[in-house]
């Protein structure tokens, strides 16, 4: 079935793979990047999801019409600036940052940008601990406390 919707769908993605973590993402993520944790806007090269299976499954598999897509190619600290001003209200903010820093930096960034009644989803607050920092410290600056949802182990989502 065709998708009908007159939504603007937006994704942001390296298509690279992780970039590196910081201290603050702690041990296993270090394990995990081999060490590498200054932060830098390099790649890992763990996790890559190449363009071309994300332009399949978009516009081949779901057939979404290619004009109610925008994808921003490199990462979140380049790409949001440019395109911010161009979202709008947005309806569901589907977070994949894993680390500290980019969860920080996306939450930031879009939060505010987020429907009344939105909803977001976290997919690594269970699983990378620098994900759920960024997260719980986010919530204490604002003062908020929403009900976190668990999807599985890993996964949370909550209306604003």
């Amino acid at each position: 079935k065709e998708a009908k919707s007159q939504r603007m769908t937006w994704l942001f993605d390296s298509f690279e793979g992780r970039p590196e973590p910081t201290e603050q993402d702690g041990a296993h993520a270090a394990e995990y990047a081999s060490e590498r944790t200054s932060g830098r806007l390099r790649s890992i090269v763990k996790c890559v999801g190449p363009l071309e299976d994300v332009e399949k499954l978009f516009f081949s598999v779901l057939r979404i019409p290619r004009e109610q897509v925008r994808i921003a190619k490199g990462w979140f600290q380049e790409t949001l600036p440019k395109a911010k001003q161009e979202l709008g209200q947005i309806a569901i903010l589907r977070l994949d940052a894993d680390w500290y820093e980019s969860t920080k930096y996306v939450l930031e960034e879009l939060y505010n940008h987020v429907a009344p009644g939105g909803w977001v989803i976290v997919d690594d607050y269970g699983h990378w601990e620098g994900c759920r920092k960024a997260v719980d410290e986010f919530f204490e600056r604002r003062g908020l406390r929403p009900q976190l949802i668990p999807i599985d182990e890993t996964g949370v989502y909550f209306q604003k």
